[in-house]
């Protein structure tokens, strides 16, 4: 058996949720591949790395996800998180990424409020992550009015956008300090989550707020992304969007969330 054909049957075989003893392909390569040790087969000894391969990616995902493991209790999430790694297996050296696709995965599988939380608490570890920018100098942004419609406007790293149908947010908290907690009730919800300074926060938004963080996120000029925003809203919405967008882009900067304005000729 070449190299390359051997590494590919034990990775097969340490990522597959059937125990070696139980597996004739796979025990029948143990025993080829395996000496003897004491007491234990060679089924037995390979055994214990695919056991622990499991055991290691459960605590690395379960260390992202503390608030999901207390709402559906280890024994449902261990089943969960076998069959994703079983779909998703691990890419990477890094267990950075093991669990970036376990929110969608869940989507179809849990609770629509727990799968809101998954979401929720990979939104937390990605602004954990997240680059730091230095913070907006007010008072460098001299940009005439119209010149300031042209301009686009650099939002933090670490900001995130949800649009959860529960406000998950609120039983966080209780969830990780070990309290059971029921779904909350469906309410459709709109929530930032972000990094200021080295706290992790988030903050409920109204959904056109949230609406207006998406048009400006793609980098697009302040005015262009503010009036199809207001083209495609209803009337209420439009007026709703003029009236409050000044007091919202002032919340925005006091936050941190736009932490760079460009000039239209700017950098990308």
């Amino acid at each position: 058996m070449r190299l390359a054909e051997l590494q590919r049957e034990l990775c097969a075989a340490l990522q597959s949720p059937t125990p070696v003893p139980r597996d004739p392909r796979t025990a029948t390569l143990a025993e080829r591949l395996v000496g003897a040790r004491g007491q234990l087969t060679p089924a037995a000894q390979l055994e214990i790395y695919r056991a622990q391969f499991f055991y290691r990616h459960l605590d690395a995902i379960a260390e992202d996800f503390p608030a999901l493991v207390e709402a559906l209790g280890w024994e449902a999430f261990e089943e969960h998180a076998r069959a994703y790694l079983a779909a998703h297996p691990p890419a990477s050296p890094s267990l950075r990424e093991l669990a970036a696709r376990l929110p969608g995965f869940l989507a179809a599988r849990i609770e629509p409020a727990w799968a809101d939380l998954a979401r929720l608490e990979w939104a937390l570890v990605e602004a954990f992550d997240a680059a730091d920018l230095p913070p907006l100098d007010t008072s460098a942004v001299t940009l005439a009015a119209d010149a300031l419609d042209r301009a686009r406007l650099v939002l933090d790293p670490s900001l995130s956008r949800l649009r959860l149908s529960a406000p998950v947010h609120e039983v966080r908290a209780r969830l990780v300090d070990g309290e059971r907690v029921a779904p909350p009730i469906s309410r459709a919800t709109c929530l930032v989550v972000y990094r200021q300074r080295l706290e992790l926060m988030w903050r409920e938004v109204p959904p056109l707020a949230l609406d207006a963080l998406d048009a400006l996120a793609g980098g697009r000029p302040l005015a262009e992304a503010l009036d199809e925003l207001s083209a495609r809203s209803s009337p209420e919405e439009a007026e709703t969007l003029e009236r409050e967008i000044g007091g919202w882009f002032g919340e925005w900067v006091s936050d941190g969330w736009i932490r760079e304005v460009l000039p239209a000729d700017g950098g990308a």
